[in-house]
């Protein structure tokens, strides 16, 4: 007789498989473009995918990066025995759960960090930009080029996100949100979709058919050089001070990988294509979503699909229930909203946060889809009870995440999420003694307990602990 665990192993051999064709096919295009530069075909290319996201190349290849991409990368990168990881400590830092709580981390000075951090980007901009338009590009020189577009599109991220928690603080306080922070926000909304145009040519489109990029390159220099991203610094710093802040200032770590994003585009997505004169909407769930929207817009924007809107939303059950919220308020409307609407997140738990927007837009007449980007099998094969626990069997919860998962095209996602993975005893020294530290390398969220472990003397030195 077939236990549910029986259903979740045959889910994650799914997953799996999908992942691999995904590989399979993108390797063959990539290896076979004439627009990227490989010497050494021998190599898997998801050994160049880091395991938390983002991109890595091989010790021996650092020193072949032009030196504009090594001056950029060397104090922001990660350098372990045998990678170099673009995305290195700094990338996560302004969020308060790469932190031991001994740290104090102080939301108001990560947010003028943050700051200060985006305005360096300007200044390597035009030797990268060189770079990544020369017709044939050195591989490793590619997903360096393209690991430095990530950083700016994150930082843009983590601007939106907190103008998010301010629109939500000044809902719960009855008062409408000022005109200058609503001016700021349109900025942040415009370069995200400039940056998330670029990402989408450079990563995506450049092995493909390589485009010609001049124009949104030079969209994207105007958003790096220009006051309107910086405008408001000052005054959402003493905003964050004066309400004491908390969990304003994060770094998006959860939905953050472009392979997945740009896939989960072909087999949800394009099936979905519209008419030109049929609106699509894209509801993208903050926090670990918040991205995918953009990403999504702008590869509907190349297929000639005009009418798109991205709509950040903050709506979570779980998070709800684990009184994760803090006051943010569920920012979804319909008075507008017409047309295919798409419902998108990092990835599915247990499918009641869809019900819950199915709840909310159920007025509306017109079709909507979700696309997750994962699937959280961890949890569902360790912690059935946090499935059960909404009145159903646990083989209906099952049933209800896969007609969820499968929507569109009937396969589950490319991707399995780093929820709830079965904690494996280690037999290994940990860099500190310090219980909260061990708890969170051990921890059931695998994402973070990774980003600790890999970063744990960064994360200790700043706690002085070492």
């Amino acid at each position: 007789m077939e236990t549910y665990k029986d259903r979740v192993r045959l889910l994650r051999r799914e997953v799996y498989q999908m992942g691999k064709k995904v590989e399979r096919k993108w390797e063959k295009e990539l290896l076979t473009s004439e627009h990227i530069c490989f010497t050494n075909r021998d190599i898997p290319l998801r050994k160049y995918i880091d395991d938390v996201g983002g991109f890595r190349i091989m010790r021996d290849e650092w020193s072949q990066l032009p030196l504009i991409l090594r001056d950029f990368f060397a104090q922001r990168a990660h350098f372990d025995k045998r990678y170099v990881i673009f995305r290195g400590y700094d990338y996560y830092k302004f969020d308060p759960t790469i932190h031991l709580p001994a740290s104090s981390f102080n939301e108001n000075m990560a947010w003028f960090e943050l700051v200060n951090r985006w305005m360096l980007y300007a200044s390597y901009f035009s030797k990268i930009e060189n770079e990544i338009t020369q017709p044939s590009i050195f591989f490793p020189t590619w997903l360096a080029s393209l690991s430095y577009f990530e950083w700016i599109f994150n930082d843009l991220c983590s601007m939106r996100w907190t103008g998010l928690c301010i629109e939500c603080y000044y809902h719960k306080e009855n008062e409408s949100v000022p005109k200058q922070i609503l001016k700021w926000i349109e900025a942040i909304e415009h370069g995200l979709e400039v940056a998330a145009q670029m990402l989408i040519d450079v990563g995506y489109r450049r092995w493909k058919e390589n485009p010609s990029i001049h124009e949104k390159s030079k969209r994207l220099k105007q958003v790096l050089q220009s006051s309107d991203i910086t405008m408001q610094a000052e005054c959402i710093g003493e905003l964050i001070q004066r309400v004491g802040a908390n969990g304003w200032v994060r770094s998006i770590r959860e939905g953050d990988q472009l392979w997945i994003v740009c896939s989960m585009f072909e087999n949800k997505v394009i099936p979905l294509l519209p008419s030109q004169d049929t609106p699509l909407h894209i509801l993208s769930n903050a926090f670990g979503g918040i991205h995918i929207g953009y990403l999504w817009k702008a590869m509907l924007l190349n297929r000639g699909v005009l009418k798109v809107q991205q709509h950040v939303i903050r709506t979570s059950v779980h998070e709800a229930e684990m009184n994760r919220m803090k006051g943010l308020y569920e920012t979804l409307t319909v008075e507008k909203m017409n047309g295919i609407i798409i419902h998108t997140d990092d990835s599915i738990f247990s499918g009641k946060t869809h019900k819950r927007v199915l709840n909310l837009l159920m007025n509306t007449s017109d079709p909507i889809h979700f696309v997750p980007l994962t699937l959280d099998i961890g949890t569902i094969y360790n912690h059935p009870e946090e499935l059960t626990s909404q009145g159903m069997p646990i083989n209906e919860c099952i049933d209800q995440i896969e007609q969820f998962a499968r929507g569109i095209d009937g396969y589950l996602p490319v991707a399995r999420s780093y929820w709830a993975i079965k904690k494996i005893q280690r037999n290994q020294k940990y860099e500190s003694s310090n219980p909260h530290f061990k708890k969170i390398v051990d921890g059931s969220d695998r994402l973070v307990g990774m980003l600790w472990n890999r970063f744990s003397s960064e994360i200790l030195k700043k706690a002085g602990q070492i």
